[in-house]
């Protein structure tokens, strides 16, 4: 395993300015960011792709979940630089509405958070060799106390 990390936990509602905090440490302070925002994005888009549906407004949570189980989460990989690629393509096109909305429906789903995104950030901090991060999202404050590598939390 690398040496510890430390994670600066970003957290609260939407468009409180999480995002604009972590960029604001990112370009000042070169320290890298990982927004769980955009892994519920491209599960978002995944799921959509794989249901071909414009959107999740009508899916439930149980298709959804179940869509997500079907999906190979083996070729999704999501960088601190906050590109997002899956089986090698680059997905670039994860900031529209459509596509928040779709995230906001997903990232509500406690099953996709626990037992996807969760341990999605936590083996990624594992992996790297970053002395501090930031990590912006929901629920990162919660989620970095029960690790440990929680150096600080920020709640908007």
């Amino acid at each position: 395993m690398s040496k510890q990390t430390l994670v600066i936990a970003c957290d609260g509602p939407a468009r409180a300015g999480k995002t604009t905090l972590a960029a604001n440490f990112e370009n000042k302070l070169g320290m890298p960011c990982l927004n769980t925002g955009k892994i519920y994005r491209a599960l978002a888009v995944l799921v959509m792709q794989y249901l071909d549906i414009p959107s999740l407004d009508k899916t439930s949570e149980k298709v959804i979940s179940e869509t997500i189980k079907k999906v190979d989460l083996g070729k999704l990989d999501v960088t601190f630089s906050g590109k997002v690629f899956y089986a090698g393509k680059q997905y670039d096109e994860l900031m529209t509405p459509e596509i928040a909305n779709a995230a906001r429906i997903v990232s509500n789903i406690k099953q996709v958070r626990a037992v996807v995104v969760e341990p999605m950030v936590i083996k990624m901090i594992e992996k790297c060799d970053y002395p501090v991060v930031i990590s912006e999202g929901r629920d990162e404050g919660r989620l970095w106390k029960n690790t440990k590598h929680l150096g600080l939390a920020i709640f908007l």
